[in-house]
C-alpha cells in the first residue's frame, strides 16, 4: 500500500494576503488540479493536510473523497504537516509519497513510476526523488523504514536532512517532463501556469 500526502497547511506568504491553492485555474483551482493527478494515479491512498484557512480549503476537497487532516501546528512549518498526515494514515502503509498542494502540472504517470520503482525494491528501504534534466522535483517516495525519523524529524522545513543522512538509499528516477518541478509559490508562477492553461486547456 501506497501513501500520497498533499501538503496543503502553508500560508502562502509569497503570495501576500491570497491563498494560492484556491486561486482559479484552467476549470478547478490550483489545490485541484494537483489533487486529480494523485487521485488519477496508482497510489491506494491520499491525505491532505489543511491548516491556514482549513475550512476554505477542506470545503473545496469535500467531495473529492479523500482524507483530510487538520495542522493545528501549521504556523511551525512543513515538517509539523507531514507529521500530522503520516500519524494519521494507515501505519501499515509501505510508503509516503509526499508532495506540495501546489503543483498544477503534476501527472499521474509521474506518481505511477516513483511507485513502480518502490515495488521493484522488494521491501528494502528507499527514498525515490524524480528528476527531470538533472533537477530534483515532488513528490518524494519513503519507504515505511523512515516513518520513526519523519515523526521525531525537529527541522521545520521538510524531509532534507533525512535524504541527507541516507544518501546511500536515494535513487534518482527520470521523469519524461519537467512537471514534477513546477509548483506555484509566486503572483509570476500563478500567471504563468494561468496562460499555460489558457493556451493548452485544463
Amino acid at each position: 500500500m501506497t501513501t500520497l500526502i498533499l501538503l496543503a497547511a502553508g500560508t502562502s506568504s509569497r503570495m501576500g494576503a491570497i491563498n494560492k491553492l484556491l486561486l482559479p485555474l484552467g476549470d478547478s483551482t490550483v489545490l485541484q488540479q494537483t489533487l486529480a493527478a494523485a487521485l488519477a494515479s496508482e497510489v491506494d491512498e491520499v491525505w491532505v493536510v489543511t491548516g491556514h484557512e482549513s475550512e476554505r480549503v477542506e470545503a473545496a476537497l469535500h467531495t473529492l473523497g479523500v482524507c483530510v487532516v487538520y495542522n493545528p501546528m501549521y504556523k511551525k512549518g512543513m515538517t509539523s504537516s507531514i507529521q500530522a498526515s503520516v500519524s494519521a494514515s494507515w501505519i501499515n502503509t509501505g510508503a509516503y509519497l509526499i508532495c506540495p498542494g501546489d503543483m498544477p502540472y503534476l501527472k499521474p504517470e509521474h506518481i505511477n513510476l516513483l511507485i513502480s520503482h518502490f515495488n521493484s525494491k522488494n521491501g528494502q528501504p528507499c527514498i525515490l526523488a524524480p528528476v527531470f534534466k538533472g533537477k530534483r522535483g515532488h513528490p518524494v517516495l519513503f519507504s515505511k523504514h523512515y516513518r520513526d525519523e519523519i515523526l521525531a524529524h525537529d527541522d521545520p522545513d521538510g524531509c532534507k536532512g533525512i535524504i541527507q543522512r541516507h544518501a546511500g538509499q536515494l535513487m534518482l528516477v527520470e521523469v519524461k517532463d519537467d512537471g514534477i518541478l513546477h509548483d506555484i509559490d509566486t503572483p509570476e508562477a500563478y500567471t504563468s501556469a494561468r496562460n499555460k492553461k489558457d493556451q493548452h486547456g485544463s
